[in-house]
């Protein structure tokens, strides 16, 4: 908590982007056959866009235990609810926990044919429709910041009164998950530049190259 959180100009991502559907058709795996059944119009519209995605999830909450990398379960009661993909697999090895992830999801509703439902045009407008989110996350982790630095300055020490014994007990439980904090760090660290790659990848066909010269803001796109 010490640490100040870094400018989006200090971070470089250095991940590879991985032609996810290309690899799961080596493997054997199609749309519509065993584990890949779910609906494109049940998809949670948190899923960042991708060749992969989750349906009409029932929140038994399997996938984040089988890629937590990759696969977030919101349980804040709010809407939308069910695991859904914060981000993409980058790596074989992501793709076959998301793969285990989608063969233990107890309703088969994880899908591979996102390729053919986005546009550049879409994946620019999804990322614009998941501010508001971003921005109530961002809130709620400085929220319990402020609480835990509050309380903490009360003693020094660590010897607390009574009375903040409670409230300090209150402010850990209610601490976001650290599945949680993965999630807002993606999509303060990481996601749009993925983005950038992916409306980049479905308007040449093309995977495009970590150090890309020609990848287009998604603005561009809208």
């Amino acid at each position: 908590m010490g640490m100040s959180p870094l400018e989006p100009e200090d971070i470089r991502l250095e991940e590879s982007f991985l032609d996810a559907e290309s690899l799961l058709r080596q493997w054997g795996y199609t749309q519509g056959a065993e584990p890949f059944l779910g609906r494109w119009e049940c998809r949670n519209p948190w899923g960042i866009p991708g060749p992969l995605y989750v349906g009409d999830d029932d929140s038994c909450g399997t996938g984040p235990e089988a890629a937590p990398n990759n696969v977030y379960l919101h349980l804040q009661g709010a809407s939308p609810g069910g695991e859904f993909l914060f981000r993409q697999p980058s790596t074989t090895y992501e793709l076959r926990q998301v793969v285990e992830a989608a063969q233990i999801n107890v309703v088969s509703e994880y899908s591979c044919d996102g390729n053919a439902r986005w546009t550049p045009v879409t994946v620019a407008a999804w990322w614009e429709s998941i501010q508001p989110v971003r921005e109530q996350l961002r809130e709620t982790l400085s929220r319990h910041v402020t609480n835990i630095r509050r309380l903490t300055a009360v003693q020094p020490s660590g010897v607390w009164p009574d009375t903040y014994k409670a409230e300090w007990a209150r402010v850990q439980e209610s601490w976001p998950p650290a599945a949680l904090r993965r999630w807002l760090d993606y999509l303060d660290h990481g996601a749009e530049t993925y983005l950038r790659r992916y409306a980049f990848f479905l308007s040449t066909g093309r995977v495009p190259a970590l150090d890309e010269p020609a990848l287009p803001e998604l603005r561009s796109w809208r």
